[in-house]
């Protein structure tokens, strides 16, 4: 039992890292950011641990949900037209 707060802090610590290394390596594969943008966000998710992983997961997943949406509208358009 006198190990307890150890493993846990332990536990919270290697869990953000893994959550920090997955984030940086999302916004380093990125293609929608250049890469002075992903420098900086690659630092915030460092520098503010949880929250910045977070966001930068967050914003990349929306932006490509952007970026999907007109072109499913544009197959949505020409199939109306063909039909």
């Amino acid at each position: 039992m006198g190990n307890l707060p150890l493993i846990l802090f332990t536990s919270l610590v290697v869990g953000l890292v893994v959550l920090n290394i997955y984030a940086s390596f999302i916004v380093w594969r990125s293609p929608l950011f250049e890469l002075e943008r992903k420098i900086f966000q690659i630092f915030f998710i460092w520098l503010v641990p949880a929250l910045g992983a977070i966001l930068a997961i967050r914003l990349i997943n929306e932006r490509k949900d952007v970026q999907k949406s007109p072109l499913d509208i544009q197959k949505i358009q020409s199939l109306k037209m063909i039909a």
